[in-house]
């Protein structure tokens, strides 16, 4: 599993991260969680793009607002 601190700005359609990135909640302390990537398709976008397993989703935009970015409490 790939641990890093370093930040990610990545846009993929979400029909495309649909078929291509699986995450996972993975708890992180006594009443915490994190959204993490479980798997990621080679060759796709997201891979080419430097998304790799184990890192944390820590924001999400949304699909409708593209302008809005949703911050995640993790």
């Amino acid at each position: 599993m790939c641990h890093t601190d370093t930040l990610y700005s990545v846009e993929i359609p979400t029909a495309e991260a649909r078929s291509c990135i699986r995450f996972n909640v993975v708890p992180t302390g006594p009443a915490e969680q994190a959204i993490v990537v479980e798997a990621v398709a080679d060759g796709s976008s997201a891979a080419q793009a430097g998304i790799q397993r184990g890192m944390k989703l820590t924001a999400i935009s949304d699909p409708v607002r593209r302008s809005e970015v949703w911050e995640l409490q993790v």
